[in-house]
């Protein structure tokens, strides 16, 4: 156990799947992850189980020359591998599938055979210059451990960690993301000096960040609390993000937990998607429906969150771990669980090997389409741990080795003191019941979990109703029970339209409700492991009626009835055809959200259904809400400066100032103003631009506005918003805000930065802004 955790995992063969949580894993057991050498390279291989001996071949995403693993640019293999191992481990263990734990096993059991010298694992392939795939493989080798119960497998593992340096934890990439199964390991046995070794190398490793002012695939310390912007890749930030939380539980220094819990909020509040997850392809990318999610990131956020759930035994994180798998999982691979999508998005109205709308390689690799294997393996791979995880997490221990009901899904739980099974279609209704069986005259007190979004809870003890217990950050407590108990749980849920900016969707408790496109499905080649090509067969542009009555259709599903394909819950209500959203964008992408439409024809009846069960969906509907524009009469540009050689709260230049330094811009096709053609490429260059514009009427204007890299916005002078850094004018959505104007001339005028310029982002200059009333 992990001492100052509030919550601990449960043993790895504690759960039992029932119900729509068994038919999930099922498909999975039958799909991918029983034929994971459909997948192709590295899962055709030994993998781990004797090494990766081959060349690979160029990246036709990264253009990376072609050399021998397993040096350290070739950890690819390794990683993505580890990633299926210890989903299939996890998987075999929840199903007590022997065939698939023996395929997991044999590359774990050959690891922990051949330590080097110095007991380091993974060196037997030759040179291991990456630490990071061990990282990976160790979360194996740890539920393994705990599995078998092996004191010698837990031996092998801290004699790695012994030999390993501090220099070997902290200076390479994602090195440091071994602390993770170092700190609990180093916990069970109570290694004092593993814990301190695994904080040392923290305190390094942000040393060695710092020092490297452009490094943008680590998350260390100091970037993590120091409430600076930044941007990342998603998957480093989910993996990095968790290791202060785990700190914590190890050390029970506040401070580590304190710090990451407001990092994470401070992320999610900008970065969030609908379905629950955080923005990235594979940069985090703001919170424009149209953006993706790395399928990997669905693991591994879920995955941290978890340990943020159990550190602070906060309830909140348990809601979004839950509306992360049960929308964005099963809305990214196909229902046999066949093929994945690399990157999905919450509105997706093809998927095709052409028709990646993200800023990421847009339009050059097929990320958006669902195929069992991509150009980058790590999602092929990941996706295995996904559900394995959740399911293993379903229930947790508090300090007294007291059950705690932490997810809800059916399911039966054993432990020595109790066994507990929970019968639910829980996402699908709102009723859980759990039949409690306290065994060896024990008595135990058990912990169960009030989700967020649910305002009148109704709690059954016996029959008996409970109305005065009290709930503590999302949980509740039954003191003392022996014996044979039912607890029943009504969480009522309610159907709810939100909006944001210029955009609606619909929730109903934990899951998000899509309208769903009807597709035309081709096969690039038979079998069932094809590559799907899935198109649009109908029209999508429907908004919904922001004030229409809801109605819950609910409906009884046969035995063999599957969830993800045929919903037993949809939704009812009234929306219309917009114009703007009709078409794909060039022929190929799925359309931005329009900044304005106009709504024709009759209302009509639109029946939504959970987002998991799509493919081809809109989520987010645009609002359709009469906008008139304000005319741009005037677009200039003033002098250009470096960043710094003016303070950047300094007040503009005066208006006839900057006229008298100006220059003309002319506008893009899209709107846009582009700065690097007209001045050049000004590393870390600022240009104050001026936009004159007529109001018809005195009153608040709204102003959607982008600038790349970041910018502040001035209306008639007064400083109004900021555009935070980094950002891309060229496919994110612009920023909303809201300003006061007078009737006839007013200004506009943004002070665009364009600052470091991150991998991901195009090598780009520009402002844009559009402006109504």
């Amino acid at each position: 156990m992990i001492p100052y955790f509030k919550f601990n995992e449960s043993a790895p063969d504690s759960i039992k799947a029932t119900g729509h949580l068994l038919d999930f894993l099922k498909r999975q057991q039958k799909g991918l992850s029983g034929h994971s050498e459909m997948q192709g390279f590295p899962f055709n291989s030994a993998m781990w189980n004797g090494g990766i001996d081959r060349i690979i071949k160029e990246s036709v995403i990264y253009g990376d020359a072609a050399t021998e693993t397993p040096r350290q640019e070739q950890w690819w293999p390794y990683e993505q591998s580890a990633y299926l191992i210890d989903g299939l481990l996890r998987l075999a263990i929840l199903l007590d599938d022997k065939k698939l734990f023996r395929k997991a096993a044999d590359n774990i059991d050959y690891v922990l055979a051949h330590p080097d010298k110095d007991g380091k694992l993974g060196r037997c392939y030759g040179e291991m210059e990456s630490e990071w795939p061990l990282a990976v493989l160790l979360r194996a080798l740890n539920c393994y451990s705990l599995y078998s119960k092996s004191s010698n497998t837990d031996n092998i593992i801290l004699k790695h960690f012994e030999a390993l340096s501090i220099s070997d934890l902290a200076e390479g990439f994602r090195h440091i993301n071994n602390i993770e199964t170092m700190l609990q390991t180093a916990c069970r046995h109570n290694r004092q000096d593993l814990i301190k070794k695994a904080e040392e190398a923290y305190l390094q490793h942000d040393k060695r960040c710092i020092a490297d002012k452009h490094e943008e695939l680590e998350l260390n310390w100091s970037k993590l609390t120091e409430n600076n912007e930044f941007s990342i890749h998603g998957v480093s930030f989910s993996e990095s993000v968790k290791l202060p939380a785990i700190l914590f539980g190890a050390t029970g220094k506040k401070h580590y937990l304190e710090k990451a819990e407001a990092a994470l909020e401070r992320i999610i509040a900008r970065h969030e998607q609908l379905p629950g997850i955080i923005s990235s392809n594979e940069y985090l990318s703001g919170n424009d429906p149209l953006q993706g999610y790395e399928t990997c990131v669905i693991t591994d956020f879920t995955w941290a969150l978890g340990f943020f759930l159990m550190a602070s035994g906060d309830g909140k994180y348990a809601d979004r771990i839950e509306k992360i798998i049960y929308n964005a999982l099963p809305g990214s691979v196909l229902k046999d669980f066949s093929a994945l999508a690399y990157f999905a998005s919450p509105n997706q109205t093809v998927a095709a090997p052409w028709s990646s709308h993200n800023y990421y390689y847009r339009g050059g690799a097929c990320f958006n389409q669902y195929r069992p294997d991509h150009s980058a393996q790590c999602c092929p791979g990941n996706v295995h741990r996904a559900m394995p995880n959740f399911a293993m997490r379903l229930f947790m221990l508090d300090n007294n080795e007291n059950p705690v009901a932490a997810l809800y899904a059916p399911g039966i739980f054993t432990h020595r003191k109790c066994i507990i099974e929970t019968k639910t279609n829980y996402p699908f209704e709102d009723n859980i019941c759990f039949d409690i069986d306290v065994i060896n005259n024990e008595e135990i007190d058990f912990t169960f979990r009030i989700p967020a979004w649910c305002d009148n809870p109704q709690i059954k003890l016996n029959g008996k109703e409970i109305t005065s217990l009290p709930i503590q950050k999302g949980f509740a407590v039954l003191k003392g029970l022996t014996g044979k108990k039912r607890l029943e749980l009504y969480l009522p849920s309610q159907a709810k339209i939100k909006s944001r900016n210029n955009y609606m969707w619909v929730e109903r408790g934990t899951l998000l409700f899509a309208l769903p496109v009807k597709q035309k499905i081709k096969k690039e080649f038979a079998g069932r492991f094809s590559p799907r090509i899935i198109t649009p067969a109908e029209k999508w542009n429907y908004t919904i009626n922001k004030n229409s009555s809801i109605t819950v259709k609910q409906k009884k599903n046969t035995a063999n009835s599957y969830f993800w394909e045929d919903p037993p819950l949809q939704l009812k209500l009234k929306g219309c055809q917009i114009t703007n959203f009709d078409s794909l964008a060039n022929g190929r992408y799925t359309p931005d959200i329009p900044l304005y439409s106009e709504r024709y024809g009759k209302s009509k009846d639109l029946i939504l259904i959970p987002y998991g069960c799509t493919e081809l969906r809109i989520s987010a509907f645009p609002d359709a809400v009469k906008r008139t524009p304000c005319h741009i009469y005037q677009a200039l540009g003033g002098k250009a400066f470096k960043y710094g050689d003016i303070e950047p709260a300094e007040n503009l230049l005066p208006i006839d100032i900057l006229q008298l330094q100006a220059k003309e811009l002319e506008v893009a096709k899209d709107g846009a103003y582009n700065l690097l053609q007209n001045y050049g490429d000004i590393e870390d260059g600022v240009v104050p631009v001026f936009l004159r514009f007529r109001a018809e009427h005195d009153g608040e204007a709204i102003f959607a506005v982008s600038a790349s890299t970041c910018g502040d916005c001035f209306v008639n002078g007064q400083k109004t918003f900021h555009i935070p850094y980094p950002f891309n004018a060229e496919y994110m959505m612009p920023l909303w805000f809201k300003a006061y104007v007078s009737r006839g001339y007013n200004t506009l005028t943004i002070k665009v930065r364009r600052g470091y310029k991150y991998f991901q982002y195009r090598n780009d200059w520009r402002v844009k802004a559009d402006i109504f009333q």
